[in-house]
């Protein structure tokens, strides 16, 4: 148990460790200033080389790396998760809106910092550029169709005229957006050969998938939009942790714009980072305004 401990000033010496100390001392003190932990050690007594103290020390310091090398574990291990991710969320590509598993996942990560008043979280705004801009310009495409059918249209019983009358929206669009558009060129290469004594046939899905793949590839998204949709990501984040803890305002902040890493097109992935909170801010957390 080691209670108000706190780290003095760094001293250069070829005997010292390399460790994050000041991080994993911010995870490992609870809000009462004391840090209480269950240390096992073990070694043979019978070895002329056993000290207690240096094993107690390098089994500290392998505790102190495991903690700081991953924050979000150990704080996942206050709440009774040591399974989640809590440094991740997923957003679906083009959108801003935090799906229900994040939600809960945090609510757990707020929970975890009250319990932790030393860290900070930095939230990121997040963009995978291509994948955001081909679904932003699919849903405009869809919106524009949608207000192209009526109503009535939308809620046709039969679905051979649904596809009609929406091949025919797509086909207004099309020649709206482009001038002197061929479309009968468009239309035969999804027309089925003449049979002997049948018609000519139009695979009308197909043609309206294409019409709209060209509606797609001519939306217009601009940087400014992507842009706008990653700090978006960034603020449902923030505004979801106070949501659950209203305290963390002063230690949360919004960092530089970053790259998803997602693998997976359809989803685009946060990454959040945990640092030591500044003097400043713990100050402002336990420090009463007079009126």
């Amino acid at each position: 148990v080691l209670n108000q401990f706190t780290l003095g000033d760094k001293v250069n010496s070829k005997n010292a460790v390399n460790l994050p100390l000041g991080l994993a001392v911010a995870l490992l003190k609870d809000k009462d200033d004391v840090i209480d932990i269950n240390l096992e050690v073990a070694g043979d007594m019978n070895d002329p080389q056993f000290s207690v103290g240096r094993i107690v020390l390098q089994a500290l310091s392998n505790l102190i790396t495991k903690v700081a090398t991953s924050p979000f574990r150990a704080l996942g291990s206050l709440v009774g998760d040591n399974d989640i991710e809590l440094d991740s969320l997923e957003f679906a590509a083009g959108t801003a809106e935090l799906t229900p598993p994040d939600r809960e996942k945090l609510a757990k990560l707020a929970q975890a910092l009250g319990e932790r008043p030393e860290l900070s979280l930095v939230v990121a705004p997040v963009l995978d550029t291509e994948s955001d801009r081909l679904a932003i310009q699919q849903a405009k495409v869809a919106g524009m169709v949608d207000v192209q059918m009526s109503l009535k249209e939308q809620r046709e019983e039969s679905p051979d005229m649904f596809v009609r009358r929406q091949r025919k929206a797509l086909e207004s669009l099309y020649r709206s957006a482009v001038p002197n558009a061929q479309l009968a060129d468009i239309k035969a290469e999804f027309t089925r050969p003449l049979e002997e004594n049948g018609q000519p046939t139009l695979d009308e899905v197909a043609y309206s998938a294409e019409l709209r793949r060209r509606m797609v590839t001519l939306a217009v998204v601009s940087d400014t939009q992507l842009e706008n949709l990653a700090t978006e990501r960034a603020e449902r984040t923030v505004g979801e942790l106070l949501i659950n803890a209203e305290s963390l305002q002063q230690r949360i902040r919004t960092g530089a714009l970053q790259s998803s890493q997602s693998k997976d097109p359809q989803w685009v992935v946060m990454k959040m980072t945990i640092e030591v909170a500044e003097a400043s801010t713990l100050a402002n957390e336990t420090t009463d305004t007079p009126n």
